[in-house]
């Protein structure tokens, strides 16, 4: 018997890969995904090996069949699941959704700084920036953009468009350098 993943099971891997993707490519994380994620992949993986060791029970008298497939078949989950992990820590989630927005943002930054876009902090909308929900807005002093795209009750997070200077450190802020005039900017309370 020719065993094949399962269309369930590539539906979960899919659904799962998008809301890893969603949920760990913006500048901060909620905690409510932080728990889904963390308790979703010890679940995902206590059911995963429930059903290898039936399988392996059933499997102990068979010793003709080649575990060529088998192995593929079997090593699919773990392997997804490890390359969610290794994205989300890695980082490259986050890279990658931020160059692709890069120049959306750096057009919402300047229209910011020349007046065109209300910049008195929260928004009654969010604004779509890219592939960013921008919800505050605010400008300081030396043309420094401060953009919020990223809530979990507790902080904020977005990024700083700082053309001059440094971004200016308000409160318990803290920044880390992307690229030219572009900060991550985590806003602690």
């Amino acid at each position: 018997m020719k065993r094949t993943i399962p269309v369930l099971g590539i539906l979960i891997i899919s659904v799962w890969l998008i809301f890893v993707t969603i949920c760990f490519s913006n500048t901060g994380s909620s905690f409510l995904a932080v728990l889904i994620a963390f308790y979703g992949s010890i679940v995902w993986m206590i059911v995963w090996l429930v059903r290898l060791i039936i399988w392996l029970f059933r499997r102990r008298k068979e010793t003709t069949r080649s575990l060529h497939r088998p192995v593929l078949y079997w090593s699919f989950e773990p392997v997804i699941l490890i390359l969610s992990v290794v994205l989300v820590f890695s980082g490259i989630l986050s890279s990658v959704r931020f160059w692709v927005s890069k120049s959306a943002l750096q057009t919402y930054a300047d229209n910011v700084r020349a007046g065109h876009i209300s910049s008195s902090g929260r928004s009654e909308k969010k604004r779509q920036v890219g592939l960013y929900n921008v919800t505050e807005t605010e400008l300081v002093t030396n043309g420094v953009v401060r953009l919020i795209t990223s809530e979990d009750g507790f902080d904020d997070a977005g990024f700083v468009s700082a053309p001059n200077t440094a971004p200016p450190i308000l409160g318990e802020d803290s920044y880390a350098h992307i690229t030219g005039s572009w900060w991550y900017w985590h806003r602690s309370w």
